[in-house]
């Protein structure tokens, strides 16, 4: 199968890309990035059309072409036009030779759709324009059903207003939204607190600066009201959990665990954790426990137990 992928609206071709290469994946089918930008990337694509024998190991070649000006632009110059007819011509030629072989082409144009000939029965195109209104407003409702939380539609139009159609933009505000207030419905007040234009400081670099031991970046805690401080308190017990296991010897119970973890907060925890050890965030996750309990007993409030642990390490 060969799929061409175009549309100015790249997270969500990039999330039907993933999908598809999830797919593949699952059936034992090895995926190859090329991009345009490559040397002899023309050459490297059209080697695994050659792959077709029987013994041959099964491909899915996913080519990624960056977004282009528009041919006949008075803004192109004559080389431009040159190398954008040449590219063409290139894509037409790899679009033939995929579609007599026996392996899997993904062409990604991070841009308008290109009109491509020679596209046959085993050609299929999806374009992602930006989306408007009801769709967009399904859209972020899906996507944050995704992310293990809900969002209501009129909460949906409020995070338009701030973040427009831009599809990662909004993502990555639900995202954050999930991650600080986990199984809980976001809202407004909610995004807000976690907003990449909130005026305050975000949980994220507060969090990142605990990690990576940021003076500066700590003393923030200082400012946080009671129950701002219980929220973080009970955010960094779980962060400090989920390096750990993610660390831990793989079984069952890791499994099941990591598999409720956004791959997008682990990533961020094992960046700003690499530089400690196993030890230490042992020691970590004992004293905020401790602490924890603390507060729950009344001997401390949430606010004394997350700066007494912050200022200690």
């Amino acid at each position: 199968m060969i799929y061409l992928v175009s549309g100015p609206d790249w997270f969500r071709a990039k999330q039907y890309i993933d999908k598809l290469i999830r797919e593949y994946e699952a059936k034992q089918c090895r995926v190859v990035s090329v991009s345009t930008d490559d040397e002899n990337w023309l050459e490297t694509v059209l080697q695994y059309a050659k792959q077709d024998s029987l013994f041959s190991e099964q491909n899915c070649v996913v080519l990624s072409i960056e977004a282009q000006k528009k041919d006949g632009s008075e803004d192109l110059s004559e080389e431009e036009l040159q190398s954008a007819k040449d590219k063409k011509q290139n894509l037409q030629a790899i679009i033939k030779a995929f579609s007599h072989a026996n392996q899997e082409l993904v062409i990604w144009n991070r841009g308008r759709k290109m009109a491509l000939a020679g596209k046959g029965a085993k050609t299929q195109e999806k374009e992602f324009s930006h989306l408007r209104g009801e769709k967009l407003f399904s859209w972020i409702q899906e996507y944050a059903k995704s992310c293990g939380t809900s969002i209501s539609k009129l909460c949906s139009q409020d995070i338009c207003l701030a973040d427009g159609d831009d599809t990662a933009l909004l993502a990555h505000e639900i995202q954050k939204c999930a991650l600080c207030f986990p199984n809980e419905k976001i809202t407004k007040e909610r995004l807000a607190s976690v907003s990449s234009y909130s005026p305050e400081f975000t949980y994220f670099n507060w969090l990142q600066g605990v990690f990576e031991n940021n003076w500066k970046t700590k003393a923030i805690t200082l400012e946080f009201d009671d129950g701002e401080a219980a929220q973080r308190l009970a955010g960094l017990i779980n962060a400090v959990r989920i390096v750990l296991v993610s660390r831990s010897q793989p079984c069952a119970e890791r499994a099941v665990f990591m598999k409720n973890v956004n791959p997008y907060w682990l990533r961020n925890l094992e960046q700003w954790s690499a530089n400690i050890s196993e030890q230490t965030l042992e020691q970590w996750f004992a004293s905020l426990v401790q602490y924890d309990m603390w507060a729950l007993s009344h001997r401390i409030s949430k606010q004394e137990a997350l700066e007494r642990f912050v200022f200690s390490i």
